[in-house]
């Protein structure tokens, strides 16, 4: 009998994670970025390896035994066809998933992937420096600062390159004017706080621990090989014959030990640091899994400064093995209190790209990072989306850049691109959890909306206060982060209430038209679930679930305003995306509405400014997913945000920090944006009015409700069920009015 209700309780989780699978899943195609298919399988067999080597010889492939750590996952390989194909095997993977005792199967396939350090440098006048010492791999197109300038903290290290981390030096005259800097060395010094306690992990393409900038805090414990599958994560070669090297630039940044007299000072030197080796020339949905969750009983941090191809043509979804170990890290990381995962926005801006069209940089459970330059204007190569949380300084190729660790033993300062933001961030990440361990990963991402400075980024366009007083830009996110400010803030920190999280779904969207020449406006009603268990009265994020048909997907533009009139672009035309088929419930996450109420009218646009005059489309399904909490967070009650105090650019001002700027003499050009549609007076204008149906209905579309499971992404592993009935007990219908009479 117990072994009858053992079996039972395996099938019936078994179910869900199909499900949840069937739900997310897309065949990999051309559009995910895929390089080749492998003739491997990832299959799930809950009832053990008995079982999945039955399955195995059911169809006709060898099993290589269970998937390491991988949750009853088994590798099965197919070895009568070619371990690399151009073309998915749907007939074996429909086989695997058809069978009886599998709950899901996928074949692997390697995927393109991009170092977010590798950028197309400004067109600048080149002015020769000359490198003082051998050990440097100096930019040879470095301008220097003003000699005249001195930094406050010209003296506080003495290590050899520490005056050229110019993104550390206070350039300050008068301790009134506003921080420009990004306000880490007083956290050192006035806070005495250096990091001590966390762990951080750099998964990328290895990592020179033997640097005697970071053998001192390297811990093997948070280090793995997912390529060789060993403990031997020093770089290899490329297929130019150098050490790849942009894991160890990455990891120097945050670990890098003072006063040792080498290169410089990393963010959070007092810290443990490990790397994990899994980016050779493109990684698997699985290697990228296991990454995400590796060692999450001691990961604080995972620090990524990699993602998708930034080439401004692919959309790729977060499979259910990313999903599920994100998930992981999140509810069972550092005790329940969630792993943090920084990544960086994306380095495709010149191609056209916008992160808003990265799976990652829109989970909820990312903290995305942009680039800004020495001048504190938005980085030529920073792509731009409403899911950015923070900026931190970078360099534009040619201009100021990053100062870290290299490989070979040496120290670089061609370190760039969003690559070198994120582990700036990652590191004052783990200054404030130094200060207090009790932060949750929500608290953290709090503290980065609530500290985050725009008066450093106050020369650039884009900048709205939205009506619970934050500002927000899609190129700079809450700001620059400010350290000092951030752990002061995080020092005295209470906890954030528990999420909530509230589906509406919109079923008379259907069918509903968009083309070059008519927008679809479509206004959907929230009552922010008032009266449930997920009921939300403070935002967080906002995610847009959108499936349609159009015949070039890069022309589909997004706009959308929240019940209070806050403005947001949520999504740009891409001009190289000639994909002819449209959006499949893909997700788009929305930052600029925090802290708002979520009760009223949503506005959503949808629109194409750039297209052929034949596009037509049609709007397939719509979700609106929102998280918040209906408790008040504690630091709310102090009032409107703080902020330091700055003027925003207006067109024709000259740069006014100078002291940061290499630019000289010129004057601000607005940049051209393309703006929303306004409404007209309508001709024929379609209305449609939906009355609120019973809070508690359950949906009846199995699909939705899959969808609305992966893409509010409360999967946690124990927690199925709970979930499942928390979603299904929290949908709305909304009453939506649809027009699509919009002026382009």
């Amino acid at each position: 009998m117990r072994s009858q209700k053992l079996f039972a309780n395996m099938i019936l989780s078994s179910t869900l994670l199909l499900l949840v699978w069937n739900a997310c899943f897309l065949s990999a195609s051309n559009d995910s970025g895929v390089k080749y298919f492998t003739n491997e399988w990832l299959v799930h067999v809950p009832l053990g390896e008995v079982m999945a080597r039955e399955v195995a010889r059911g169809v006709g492939m060898r099993y290589d035994g269970p998937d390491t750590d991988n949750d009853g996952f088994h590798r099965m390989t197919k070895t009568d066809i070619p371990s690399k194909l151009f073309n998915n095997n749907d007939g074996i993977t429909r086989r695997l998933n058809n069978h009886e005792f599998v709950t899901v199967a996928n074949q692997e396939a390697v995927k393109e992937r991009s170092y977010r350090g590798v950028v197309q440098p400004r067109q600048v006048v080149p002015r020769f420096v000359v490198p003082r010492s051998n050990s440097l791999e100096h930019n040879s197109h470095v301008i220097p600062r003003h000699t005249q300038t001195q930094s406050n903290y010209q003296n506080a290290f003495n290590d050899e390159f520490w005056p050229d981390m110019w993104y550390f030096q206070d350039l300050r005259t008068n301790e009134k004017d506003p921080v420009l800097d990004m306000n880490i060395v007083p956290v050192f010094f006035e806070l005495g706080i250096t990091g001590k306690g966390v762990n951080i992990t750099v998964p990328d393409d290895g990592l020179e621990w033997t640097h005697p900038e970071i053998l001192p805090k390297f811990n093997p414990d948070l280090s793995w090989n997912y390529i060789s599958n060993n403990n031997n994560i020093m770089p290899d070669k490329d297929g130019y014959g150098e050490y790849r090297s942009h894991g160890t630039r990455c990891a120097g940044e945050i670990i890098m030990q003072p006063n040792n007299g080498i290169c410089g000072v990393g963010t959070a030197h007092g810290a443990s640091l490990g790397g994990i080796k899994f980016l050779d020339d493109g990684s698997t949905d699985t290697r990228e899994a296991k990454v995400l969750k590796y060692a999450r009983n001691y990961v604080c941090i995972y620090s990524n400064s990699w993602g998708p191809a930034d080439t401004g043509t692919f959309m790729e979804h977060l499979t259910d093995f990313v999903k599920r170990s994100l998930s992981k890290g999140i509810h069972q990381g550092r005790d329940g209190k969630g792993a943090i995962y920084v990544f960086a926005a994306g380095n495709g801006k010149t191609e056209g790209d916008n992160c808003a069209c990265d799976g990652y940089v829109n989970s909820i459970y990312t903290i995305v990072v942009a680039s800004c330059d020495d001048s504190g204007h938005v980085a030529h190569y920073s792509e731009r989306c409403a899911s950015i949380m923070a900026t931190a300084y970078s360099g534009s190729g040619q201009e100021k850049n990053v100062l870290t660790a290299d490989v070979n033993g040496k120290c670089t300062d061609k370190h760039t691109g969003t690559s070198a933001a994120a582990p700036l961030v990652s590191g004052i990440i783990a200054l404030a959890l130094s200060a207090k361990p009790e932060l949750t990963w929500r608290d953290v991402q709090h503290l980065i909306a609530w500290t985050s400075q725009v008066a450093p980024l106050s020369d650039n366009y884009g900048w709205n206060r939205n009506k619970a007083g934050f500002f927000y830009s899609v190129d700079f996110g809450f700001g620059l982060v400010n350290a000092y400010k951030l752990v002061q803030e995080a020092m005295k920190w209470e906890n954030v209430p528990e999420m909530s999280s509230c589906g509406i779904r919109m079923p008379k969207v259907r069918g509903f038209p968009v083309s070059r020449n008519r927008a679809a406006r479509i206004t959907v009603h929230s009552s922010g679930c008032e009266g449930l268990a997920g009921e939300i009265k403070y935002l967080e994020y906002v995610q847009l679930v959108l499936t349609m048909s159009y015949p070039k997907r890069g022309d589909i533009q997004i706009a959308m305003k929240s019940p209070l009139g806050t403005e947001c672009r949520v999504l740009g035309n891409r001009p190289k995306d000639f994909n002819t088929n449209g959006l499949g419930r893909w997700t788009f996450s929305i930052l600029a509405f925090w802290g708002e109420s979520p009760k009223g009218n949503f506005v959503i646009d949808i629109f194409d400014t750039t297209g052929d005059a034949s596009n037509k489309g049609r709007i397939t399904e719509m979700t609106l997913s929102l998280h918040g909490t209906k408790d008040q967070p504690k630091v709310y009650q102090k009032g409107p945000r703080p902020y330091d105090d700055f003027k925003l650019a207006k067109p024709g001002d000259k740069p006014r920090f100078s002291n940061l700027s290499q630019s000289k003499g010129k004057s601000l050009v607005r940049p051209k944006v393309q703006k929303r549609p306004h409404v007209s007076s309508p001709i024929n204008n379609d209305e449609f009015q939906i009355k609120e149906e019973t809070k508690n209905q359950i949906q009846d579309d199995l699909m939705l409700h899959q969808n609305l499971i992966m893409e509010m992404e409360q999967e946690a592993a124990n927690q199925e069920e709970e979930i499942l009935q928390n979603i299904t007990s929290n949908m709305i219908n909304s009453a939506i009015d649809l027009d699509n009479d919009l002026d382009l």
